[in-house]
C-alpha cells in the first residue's frame, strides 16, 4: 500500500520519528526522521498492528487517536476494544513491550 491509499487520522512525534495512525488499515506507521521533512515519506515505514484487526496487545480493532509520551512510549485509544493501549519502543524504533492501561 503507498503513501497515498493511507487513511491517516492521527500523527505524532515521538523520539525522533512520525507516528501516523492509519484507521483504514487499523496499523500505526513509524516515519524516522532524516533529510528533513522531504524525507521522511521517502523511507519505507515500521506497521505496528495488523492490517484489518487481529488479536493480542499489539492488535488494534477500531484506533482513533494516538499519542507519545517522554518516556518513549506510544499510546493508541482504541474504540473497538474500548480501551487505552500503549507499546514501548526500542532504540531502533520497534515496539519493545505492549499493555493495556487499566
Amino acid at each position: 500500500v503507498g503513501i497515498e491509499d493511507r487513511e491517516f487520522v492521527a500523527i505524532t512525534a515521538m523520539g525522533g520519528a512520525l507516528y501516523a495512525l492509519d484507521a483504514d488499515s487499523r496499523t500505526v506507521l513509524r516515519f524516522p526522521f532524516g533529510g528533513g521533512w522531504e524525507g521522511v515519506f521517502k523511507k519505507e515505514p515500521l506497521e505496528f498492528g495488523e492490517a484489518g484487526g487481529g488479536s493480542g496487545n499489539g492488535r488494534f480493532r477500531e484506533p482513533v487517536d494516538i499519542a507519545g509520551s517522554k518516556d518513549g512510549h506510544l499510546y493508541v485509544l482504541d474504540a473497538g476494544q474500548h480501551s487505552l493501549r500503549w507499546n514501548g519502543t526500542g532504540d531502533d524504533g520497534r515496539a519493545a513491550d505492549t499493555g493495556i492501561v487499566p
